[in-house]
């Protein structure tokens, strides 16, 4: 097959650029097949470790507050003095306190009494607290949140009510995720655009986007692997976007600005690859690797 292409065609196939493009189209390949499972993994914490000192110290004032992040349940609508609806909640009550990542519990009712403020002022709604366990991240924290949510709801009551703190952290974060990506669906036509009159052809505007798709591709695979061994926040997958997307372009306007210039002086279509990437592209290289070092303290 080779035989049949051009000597320069032949070259290139066989040389160091070829297989740097396999490389690419398979770490984008790959990446599109497997690293989408990211969003599944995505946790709540910060992603930082156990044992580091602010996650520390936030478990020891959640611990001294009297328990992790907290859930209240409404349950409105019914007599607080029906003997089957005060049954029902005791109910709901007990088994909340063998789910698991439950901490404690506080009913209605304690010894038959009822709790300063937790039953309204008509005895037609109550108000059940859940607190959970300090430390829950990823799967687990997931599990409890729904699990409780679920017990209230089963409540019979015309309307039951689910909010606070593990619940609003939760909702907050995927709303913030899809307007991120909303946002960017939105920005990259914009995008296109602007790199299409900026680089005034189709081919230059485009290599943007592909740096682009092979870098978030490749940093979503990383980010899957990383979600085996710790908790990763769910805003990671929106900053390798930010980067992903933002990096490219500043990249590819410098290096594509380079050649260009290297062309109108006259060298050959080789020769200002060369000089290119000898300039510009160590730059880029230098600037990629300050990045990819760089670490919030």
């Amino acid at each position: 097959m080779l035989a049949a292409c051009s000597p320069p065609l032949v070259a290139w196939c066989t040389g160091a650029a070829c297989r740097w493009w396999l490389a690419w189209v398979l770490v984008l390949g790959v990446g599109l097949a497997v690293g989408g499972q990211v969003f599944g993994r995505l946790g709540t914490g910060s992603g930082l470790r156990d044992d580091a000192e602010s996650v520390v110290v936030s478990d020891l004032l959640a611990r001294a507050g009297g328990g992790g992040a907290g859930m209240t349940g409404l349950i409105d609508g019914r007599r607080a003095g029906d003997p089957a609806f005060r049954a029902a909640v005791d109910a709901a009550v007990q088994d909340l306190e063998a789910t698991p990542g439950v901490a404690r519990v506080t009913g209605p009712w304690v010894g038959g009494r009822p709790v300063p403020g937790l039953v309204a002022g008509d005895g037609r709604a109550v108000l059940v607290r859940v607190e959970l366990e300090t430390g829950l991240g990823g799967d687990g924290y997931d599990r409890a949140v729904a699990a409780v949510g679920e017990r209230l709801r089963a409540v019979d009551a015309p309307r039951v009510l689910v909010g606070g703190e593990a619940p609003a952290r939760t909702e907050f974060q995927e709303g913030a995720r899809r307007d991120l990506q909303r946002g960017e669906t939105l920005a990259l036509p914009v995008m296109v655009l602007l790199l299409f009159f900026v680089f005034r052809g189709l081919v230059a505007a485009l290599t943007p986007l592909l740096v682009a798709a092979v870098a978030v591709a490749g940093a979503l695979l990383i980010l899957l692997w990383v979600s085996h061994l710790a908790d990763i926040s769910a805003y990671s997958v929106n900053v390798v976007t930010m980067l992903g997307l933002g990096l490219a372009v500043d990249y590819s306007l410098l290096v594509i600005s380079r050649f260009r210039e290297e062309r109108a002086v006259g060298f050959e279509l080789a020769e200002a690859i060369e000089r290119t990437l000898a300039t510009a592209g160590r730059t880029v290289a230098f600037s990629g690797l300050t990045v990819a070092a760089s670490r919030r303290p």
